[in-house]
């Protein structure tokens, strides 16, 4: 199936760093490419979050 590039991005995300004051230090980046723009939701970023190890409640 053909998918136009148009509709896909990546998302880079940071996770499992300390946050101290404004700065996140220490972490890890993760990227998740040819997220589809059409179908990505606060539920997909969740998926993605304990995918990455994220246990409990996720502020946005």
């Amino acid at each position: 199936m053909y998918v136009d590039d148009d509709c896909l991005f990546s998302i880079r995300m940071h996770h499992g760093a300390r946050l101290i004051h404004k700065y996140y230090l220490d972490g890890t980046i993760t990227y998740f490419d040819y997220v589809d723009k059409d179908k990505m939701s606060l539920t997909e970023i969740d998926c993605m979050a304990m995918y990455l190890g994220h246990i409990g409640r996720i502020d946005y």
